[in-house]
């Protein structure tokens, strides 16, 4: 068997800089160098204390290293005395470490990827194993190996305050939204864009629009800031989904492109500019009727290595399917565990997870003001508790049925107030934002062009 890709030359040299020109460990820890990247057992060892050495701010040089090994009783397991004054002797300038570092850190990558590969080797060999399991866990595995290559296992209080610094100059002089724009000014003046990571929870009752909500947010990420949108709906099929969100791009009726009844030319010139938008964006839609959250994240890492996803949308959380889902003791169980991995799913590809969720009757039966509050989350409170953001959707007009045009609640040409509710956000403020739902087309449009369209 060929022998593993390592360097030891290049190896000793690093050591024996970090211990004569100690500032070699500012790059070593910028680079997220650790024990692990290191092939040789004694130089494993040895970076170790070294680590610890430079982390409680003790002195390094040969002999009070010697020393600090001596009291560890881990000298000899480092070398010895002698192989550490050779590698003093080897020492490279800290100006040269950085190539050092990376040659030891992409040494370090190929053995993790060959020893992946026998793992998966190994595991396909293996009748009793889950073929879709030993799949999940090669695309977890191999990609972690990815994001490993520029990231540490620490981020040093330099970086961390480096990238402070930048987001603070970023906001201070160009006033740039540091997450994904939904396109509407209110609601990202308060969150400042979705932010990577975060999971955002848009839940509603029934038939008051969340779904053409989250669509419409969807299509003006990706159509107007050029965000990769991957589009999950459990409930609706691609084909149906394409005619929602063309008649809200397009503000023509979606009754006339349903049936492509009474389409003049107006109509056909703005929605040919509306596909035109739409077939250049990078919305990916997904319309599988029943998917697990492995599903899902598979998915999603295939558009994420392609560097195609900024978003994700899912339509709605209580369909979808965990596996093995028998082993759970009811449904709310479930749901706590799909919630969770949602959150998991954000922070593993860095990118906001918008998901849709049902609330309880209770809304409807509460007397008085019928706005949703946290509580009224359906089936689970770890919903709330794993969201960065809940957002609740709320129509006045959806509990006042009964009454007619003539009363003066509906607004003009069917159009109805729609309340977006921030219950929670923990980054951010919380408050209320109001938007104008026209049905018709299912667009939800910032209040401001319900004006311009009512002095027409």
């Amino acid at each position: 068997m060929a022998e593993l890709p390592h360097s030891s030359e290049t190896e000793q040299a690093l050591l024996g800089s970090l211990i004569e020109y100690p500032n070699t460990f500012v790059k070593a820890e910028d680079l997220g160098l650790v024990s692990e990247d290191f092939f040789v057992g004694s130089h494993q060892e040895l970076y170790g204390h070294l680590q610890d050495m430079y982390r409680t701010g003790k002195p390094i040089e040969l002999r009070s290293v010697v020393a600090f090994l001596n009291d560890k009783k881990v000298l000899t397991k480092c070398g010895g005395v002698d192989y550490i004054s050779d590698l003093v002797d080897m020492a490279i300038s800290s100006e040269n470490s950085e190539y050092y570092i990376r040659v030891i850190k992409n040494k370090s990558t190929l053995r993790k990827l060959i020893e992946e590969v026998r793992r998966i080797e190994n595991e396909s060999f293996d009748s009793a194993k889950d073929v879709e399991d030993i799949l999940d866990k090669a695309e977890k595995n191999i990609l972690g190996i990815t994001r490993d290559v520029k990231a540490g296992e620490f981020h040093s209080g330099r970086q961390v305050m480096s990238e402070v610094q930048r987001q603070i100059n970023m906001l201070q002089n160009r006033q740039e939204m540091t997450g994904v724009r939904t396109g509407y000014n209110e609601l990202d003046r308060i969150t400042y864009g979705f932010q990577k990571g975060d999971l955002i929870i848009v839940a509603a009752r029934p038939s008051v629009g969340k779904t053409a909500f989250a669509l419409n947010i969807a299509t003006r990420a990706a159509c107007d800031f050029g965000a990769g949108v991957a589009l999950f709906s459990l409930e609706m099929p691609y084909l149906q989904i394409g005619m929602r969100i063309l008649s809200a791009r397009a503000n023509v009726d979606s009754y006339r492109i349903r049936t492509g009844r009474n389409l003049d030319n107006e109509d056909w010139a703005k929605m040919k500019v509306a596909m035109k938008a739409i077939g250049e964006s990078n919305l990916y839609i997904d319309d599988s009727s029943s998917i697990t959250i492995r599903e899902i994240t598979a998915k999603c890492r295939k558009l994420k290595a392609e560097g195609k996803l900024d978003m994700i949308v899912i339509d709605y959380l209580q369909l979808i399917s965990s596996a093995g889902s028998a082993r759970y003791d009811n449904r709310q169980v479930e749901v706590s565990e799909i919630s969770r991995n949602l959150k998991g799913l954000a922070r593993e590809m860095n990118v906001p997870v918008i998901a849709l969720s049902q609330l309880s009757r209770s809304v409807e039966t509460r007397s008085g003001d019928k706005k949703p509050i946290l509580s009224d989350l359906r089936e689970s409170g770890s919903i709330e508790q794993d969201a960065d953001i809940v957002m609740f959707l709320h129509r006045p007009d959806y509990y006042n049925k009964d009454k007619t045009e003539d009363d003066g609640d509906k607004l003009p040409d069917s159009r109805y107030e729609a309340n977006i509710i921030i219950a929670k956000h923990r980054n951010g403020s919380i408050g209320e934002i109001s938007l104008m739902f026209q049905p018709n087309t299912n667009a939800f449009l910032p209040l401001a062009v319900r004006k311009e369209y009512s002095e027409d």
